[in-house]
């Protein structure tokens, strides 16, 4: 089964024109590890690996998460420029006393409607096409989905978003509906795959919004295998029967295209959000921090307590945990740094401005008008939680518990993520090892559709140019990759951070604390700082 599908992606790529194609489509495997893409629990998907581009040094943004990551996939801009910045964020003007989740469809209401100002601060790939005269389509199981294009349209329209059971206009849904039935029950994670659902949506693209044709842009966003990797942890039983369900699906996407007779005019790019570990320590860093005397709280009493000077509000993330300080009082925060840096769990730690022992918020591109005080990425390991299962341990502030999965640090397992992509306009059987990154999907699918290169030279990514098989050479030829090292100390406190620069664009690689400071940073080449 896996040669003939690689063979027949190669003879699809081989007879098609070397010219920009009329469709891509974006599926996104929710959370997906590039080392669990494997023949024996992904065939399909091992098979447009085979016969397509591996980009093998892929990256998320940091923080490795999934509201982050899909806007950072559906702008081509950092959340410096984006404006989100964490999963969850304090965004008084929505929620005074408690954290907001930004994918809730209540905080974009608030912020684009109520307030008039714009949720995100960078155009969407689906708004850019529009208003080019492209159709485009969004189908996602969860409500991400709704991140890459939430602007309101006619009921007529023929570009949909379906996101988490509901539709972008509206009236769409009653189609789907007729066809599909309603959204199913979510699964339980700790027992099965989140199969039914991310099926549901995927019939609802395929058989609905499909039904007049290909648009030239989709994206279909499926919930594994991050539902049950976080409820099971990643390369569990439940864990590959998510990664079973996602290739199933992307089989039953490459069997409409061929269908519908557009398999060999459509580039199709498979992508991740972020990386996977499994929590080996479930941490509280509000206990955890009570000694040090901190006026720290998950949420705020009323109006007053939010303004009170030196009053810090702690928002978690999973893998990575957000500070707040009411009035960015300066002793505050130094308190805080402290505390953090004599803490057990604390792994990378950025601040505003960068100080002794911390990295400026601008050095992980987070540096957003509205971002935290202070951002700390919590330890992980280069470790297993138990023989069998894939490499990578992380410490987890929130309701996780060891064995299950989380991501959102800095950790190298959630920091590397899965793109490969096939199609007219790919080179055939190519591994890419050059670092490439979420940020640079929107650039390149507007070279693809050959829309807008203004709107793609004002993204912070690059165009893929390495992978795609034209003439057209990259606008600048890039240097060889640079990989370096930034340190960070403070008395007893060492961090680092692990980069690779290219063509101007700097990737991510990891970073952690280091308990011997006269150890080098893994795979250390260059320092910097």
């Amino acid at each position: 089964m896996v040669c003939v599908l690689a063979v027949a992606f190669l003879i699809v790529g081989a007879a098609a024109p070397a010219r920009a194609a009329e469709h891509v489509v974006v599926i996104v495997c929710d959370g997906l590890r590039p080392d669990l893409v494997t023949e024996r629990d992904m065939p399909t998907l091992s098979a447009i690996r085979q016969a397509g581009v591996d980009f093998a040094n892929h990256h998320p943004g940091y923080l490795s998460s999934t509201e982050v990551n899909g806007t950072i996939l559906s702008t081509g801009s950092y959340p410096r420029n984006s404006g989100l910045v964490a999963n969850h964020e304090y965004r008084p003007d929505v929620d005074l006393l408690r954290d907001v989740e930004t994918q809730s469809d209540y905080a974009i209401w608030r912020t684009d409607v109520v307030r008039k100002t714009p949720y995100l601060h960078a155009d969407t790939l689906a708004e850019i096409l529009r208003a080019a005269g492209k159709r485009t389509a969004v189908a996602g199981t969860k409500p991400i989905a709704l991140l890459w294009d939430r602007k309101p349209r006619k009921p007529d329209s023929d570009s949909i978003n379906l996101f988490e059971g509901r539709t972008v206009p509206s009236a769409f849904l009653d189609r789907i509906t007729e066809s599909a039935g309603p959204l199913p029950l979510l699964a339980n994670p700790k027992k099965a795959a989140n199969a039914e659902q991310d099926r549901w949506t995927t019939h609802a693209l395929t058989d609905s919004i499909w039904k007049s044709g290909v648009p030239a842009f989709t994206v279909l966003w499926m919930s594994e295998p991050d539902f049950a990797q976080h409820g099971s942890g990643p390369g569990t039983t439940v864990g590959r029967a998510a990664l079973r369900s996602c290739d199933q699906n992307i089989k039953a996407v490459r069997d409409a295209l061929e269908a519908q007779g557009a398999l060999d005019t459509t580039d199709l790019l498979v992508v991740s959000d972020h990386g996977f570990s499994t929590v080996s320590r479930q941490v509280d860093v509000v206990e955890e921090l009570k000694p040090a005397r901190l006026n720290i709280v998950r949420e705020f009493d009323d109006a007053d307590s939010a303004k009170a000077p030196g009053r810090i509000l702690a928002v978690t993330n999973g893998g990575s945990v957000c500070f707040y300080v009411t009035g960015r009082d300066p002793a505050t925060l130094a308190k805080l740094v402290k505390a953090l840096q004599d803490s057990s769990f604390a792994g990378v730690i950025f601040t505003r401005e960068a100080t002794a022992g911390t990295f400026a918020l601008g050095e992980a591109r987070i540096d957003a008008p509205d971002a935290p005080d202070v951002v700390v990425s919590l330890r992980w390991a280069d470790e297993r939680w138990r023989p069998g299962l894939p490499k990578g341990t992380l410490f987890c502030d929130g309701k996780y518990v060891p064995g299950q999965g989380h991501h959102a640090s800095l950790s190298r397992y959630d920091m590397h993520n899965t793109l490969i992509a096939a199609g007219p306009d790919f080179r055939k059987g190519f591994r890419s090892d050059l670092p490439s990154g979420n940020v640079d999907v929107a650039p390149t699918i507007l070279r693809l559709l050959s829309v807008s290169a203004d709107a793609a030279a004002r993204m912070d990514g690059r165009v893929l140019a390495e992978a795609l098989n034209d003439d057209v050479a990259p606008h600048n030829p890039a240097q060889p990759p640079r990989t370096f090292t930034l340190t960070g100390d403070n008395g007893n406190w060492h961090q680092f951070l692990k980069i690779t620069e290219y063509d101007g664009r700097r990737y991510l690689d990891e970073g952690n604390r280091l308990d011997d400071p006269n150890a080098a940073p893994p795979n250390q080449v260059g320092s910097a700082r």
